[in-house]
């Protein structure tokens, strides 16, 4: 019974490294639900997972708002330039 319990249910290292896993790859069907069953049973590694998603989105807000910088100094960059031309 132990084994056929460590066989289905991941631990919690599993676990959270399946929830970083999970964002760059598709889980088999199979890991995905023994993946569900350990979240629906621990309250730690649900939090993990919404904080790490939380702070995924964070990053990912930023990191688009950085490449926007990036643009709008190159299109400054080329209208100085197209100006400088000009004279």
């Amino acid at each position: 019974m132990n084994t056929l319990l460590h066989t289905l249910i991941f631990t919690c290292r599993e676990a959270g490294l399946l929830i970083e896993k999970k964002r760059e790859i598709q889980l088999s069907a199979m890991t995905g639900i023994r993946l569900k069953l350990h979240l629906s049973a621990c309250k730690s590694c649900r939090i993990y997972a919404t904080q790490s998603e939380q702070i995924h989105q964070a990053l990912k807000k930023n990191l688009i708002i950085d490449d926007l910088k990036v643009i709008e100094n190159e299109l400054l960059k080329a209208k100085i330039l197209n100006n400088l031309k000009k004279e």
